[in-house]
């Protein structure tokens, strides 16, 4: 093989290279004189090539005589053979600068001297000059850096360990410069071992954890960072901080380092979970609340769209809980509500949802039930579980559920109409006397509307004035003397006409309304009351009915007097009827009551007696003036000898208490005649007289009825066949 001659770099290639190197070269004859003078020298002088080459160095630097770099040339210029002479001159003597803005900065340089042999020239030397002005400045910078830190770290520690919370300074490497007693007893260390170590080194996983990313945001963006997070102690601890990293800047703006504090917030972070508690659940049974609820049935009716399955809401009211709160105390109200949720959950799936929706009312939502079948076996479960005996400070309580069921979609396909739809079917459960379930229907949902129509119609004829009184009189079975009368509310409605009280009453209690509608009852009948007396007839007692929720305001009594004083009727001309089951709910409260109504000089009288549960104990008690047997015992008291019996007892304890008896529904003679045989004192009744407008009852009142046609009945048709009344309108 013919051996090739050694190659040769051509010399456009070598000078092309040179003028790109990121390096000054120049290169000197043996006379030091230039030969080269690439575009970085000529940059860096402000001497071109063209005006440098051919001259002396020394005439173009006179700055190098007698300096080291001159002795490294005259060193490589006698060696005659390539090699590197000299390298690494600092603060060179070479007088080369860079625009730097507005200024030239005078540039620190690394010179190497090389011996070399060229062409034309076996003595020669290159100067390599490379620019470290960048180094320099860093190094300054950071020596700086930590001056000033230093210098920070001085005057702040006394801060540092003053602060309670965790602090602490770093620089911009991580490093620790200072941290406070706070931080070292936190996490184990001492003060003095962590000055100039970064967290990886300090080995406390959690400050890694914490620290890392945050810092290097800091650092980098030089803003403030303001954030809560967990830490763990020395002792695994966790603990909720705020924490708040500064960024640490120097007197030019330069970022040099950051300061960190982390404040323990463990009770504010409590509280807010308490909040946040208490606003998806009720506090006493710790169940979801109404707000909870409905965002998890919002979810629940999304998916049963998706899948295109039922769900079923239950409406849970307990019977008669008022009874509970008011017999044994709130606390045990409270204590029978916790054990209610606790059955409550045990006897559901783990996919329904249970919730306490107002006082003693509760919401099961059942998803994915294939049938009404299923539904219905859950209620009934509900139903059992609730049913059996619970046991509170020693005493065995009983109560029973009222439940209302809607399914989706066929009832709603939305929350709120589900919910009301369930409501409405649990009201009518209590209407047919509770303890049961049943799933709403359409007929549920007509019959809810026309409550609704009823109520707003109530609050409309309170303005419009559309009730009105009749009167139906009381006899004394003796001489057949009208002995009082009792006021009976009818609602003559524009549209539906005579509305009976039976239809209304109880949705006017619901809503409140018959604490307006009782007191235009009162009033109206004392007035005209006091009209039939001034116009000279017969001085009489008027009966007014009241209701539960009259006698549960708190200003009843005064109402009753004022009214009284407004109309001028004599108190005594005033009888209140007040129910067997209203006087029991409370017996003590109603006592009292009852003790200031008979102060101001009216009459009380028990209605409906032997249909609630009196205790002989506190009848005795009550300041009453007169019992009236219920129409259910009257009307069969000729063909029931239970009846008979029940009705002449109380006729007999009436006596005995030194009541005055009056019996309600006479309708016939043979009826009368029976209570006239038990000594009743007064009989009231379709048998002697219909409910009478104010107008008519008055000719009733002036006429009276007497001998002959008092024991046949036979009475004319001025009296019989007069008043409008409705034979279906129930008595209020």
């Amino acid at each position: 093989m013919t051996e090739l001659p050694p190659p040769t770099l051509d010399p456009a290639i070598a000078k092309v290279l040179i003028e790109r190197l990121p390096v000054g070269v120049i290169v000197l004859d043996n006379q030091k004189r230039v030969i080269c003078w690439n575009e970085w020298v000529a940059e860096a002088t402000e001497v071109s090539a063209s005006n440098a080459i051919g001259k002396s160095i020394l005439e173009l630097f006179p700055e190098i005589e007698n300096t080291r770099l001159s002795d490294a040339l005259e060193d490589a210029l006698q060696l005659g053979f390539p090699a590197l002479l000299s390298f690494s001159l600092h603060k060179s003597p070479l007088p080369l600068f860079r625009k730097l803005g507005n200024e030239e900065l005078r540039l620190d340089q690394v010179i190497q001297v090389l011996s070399v042999t060229l062409p034309n020239y076996p003595r020669a030397c290159v100067i390599q000059i490379s620019d470290v002005t960048h180094v320099r400045m860093r190094e300054e910078q950071i020596r700086k850096q930590g001056h000033e830190l230093r210098e920070l770290q001085h005057r702040q520690q006394a801060l540092l360990h003053s602060i309670p919370d965790i602090a602490w300074l770093k620089d911009v490497e991580g490093r620790y410069i200072a941290v406070n007693a706070r931080f070292a007893a936190v996490y184990g260390v001492p003060v003095e071992s962590v000055a100039g170590k970064t967290d990886i080194e300090i080995q406390i996983p959690s400050l890694v954890a914490n620290n890392f990313a945050s810092d290097a945001l800091v650092l980098e963006t030089g803003v403030t960072r303001r954030y809560d997070e967990t830490i763990a102690d020395i002792n695994g601890r966790v603990t909720w901080v705020e924490t708040i990293k500064v960024p640490i800047f120097n007197q030019q703006s330069e970022l040099i380092g950051l300061a960190g504090v982390a404040r323990d917030i463990t009770d504010r972070k409590t509280s807010e979970e308490r909040i946040h508690f208490l606003a998806h659940y009720d506090s006493l049974t710790e169940l979801p609340n109404r707000f909870m609820l409905f965002e998890r049935l919002d979810h629940l009716i999304a998916h049963a769209r998706r899948n295109n399955k039922q769900i079923a809401i239950l409406f849970i009211d307990l019977d008669r809980f008022k009874i509970i709160n008011d017999s044994m105390g709130h606390h045990a109200g409270d204590a029978l509500l916790r054990q209610v949720a606790e059955r409550l959950n045990e006897s559901r799936r783990e996919v329904d949802i249970i919730a306490r929706v107002g006082g003693d009312e509760f919401i099961v939502a059942l998803s994915d039930v294939p049938n009404t079948e299923t539904i219905a076996a859950v209620a009934k479960k509900l139903l059992l579980a609730i049913c059996r005996p619970f046991h509170i400070d020693g005493q065995e309580i009983h109560i029973t559920p009222s439940m209302g069921v809607s399914v989706y979609p066929k009832d709603g396909e939305d929350i709120v109409t589900l919910v009301k739809n369930a409501d409405r079917a649990m009201y009518r459960v209590k209407e047919s006397g509770r303890n049961s379930f049943e799933f709403f229907t359409p007929a549920i949902n007509a019959f809810a509307i026309d409550k609704l129509a009823i109520e707003t119609g109530l609050r409309l004829a309170l303005l419009h004035n559309e009730f009105e009184l009749q009167y139906q009189s009381q006899i004394d079975l003796s001489n057949g003397q009208i002995v009082g009368a009792e006021a009976q509310i009818r609602w003559r409605h524009p549209e539906l006409g005579l509305i009976p009280p039976m239809r209304f009453i109880a949705i006017a209690e619901e809503s409140g309304l018959i604490i307006p509608i009782g007191d235009w009852v009162m009033a109206t009948a004392c007035a005209q009351n006091q009209a039939w007396q001034d116009e000279g007839f017969p001085r009489i007692p008027v009966a007014v009915n009241l209701s539960a929720v009259q006698l549960r305001e708190k200003n009843f009594v005064s109402r009753v007097s004022e009214c009284l004083v407004r109309t001028g009727l004599a108190p005594n001309f005033l009888d209140l009827e007040i129910t067997e089951s209203v006087i029991m709910t409370d017996a003590e409260s109603t006592i009292q009551m009852l003790d200031q109504l008979k102060t101001l000089g009216v009459q009380l009288s028990v209605d409906d007696f032997g249909t609630g549960y009196s205790s002989l104990s506190y009848l005795k008690r009550f300041p009453i003036d007169r019992l009236k047997i219920d129409q259910s015992f009257v009307r069969d008291v000729t063909t029931d000898a239970n009846d008979a019996a029940i009705t002449g007892a109380i006729i007999a304890m009436a006596k005995q208490l030194q009541l005055s008896v009056v019996a309600e529904g006479v309708e016939t003679i043979e009826q009368l005649r029976f209570l006239r045989g038990q000594n009743c004192d007064q009989i009231q009744g379709y048998y002697l007289s219909q409910p009478l407008s104010a107008e008519d009852f008055a000719v009733h009142l002036k006429n009276g009825l007497t001998g002959q046609r008092f024991e046949t009945g036979a009475f004319s048709d001025q009296v019989r066949g007069v008043g409008t009344a409705d034979a279906d309108c129930a008595r209020y």
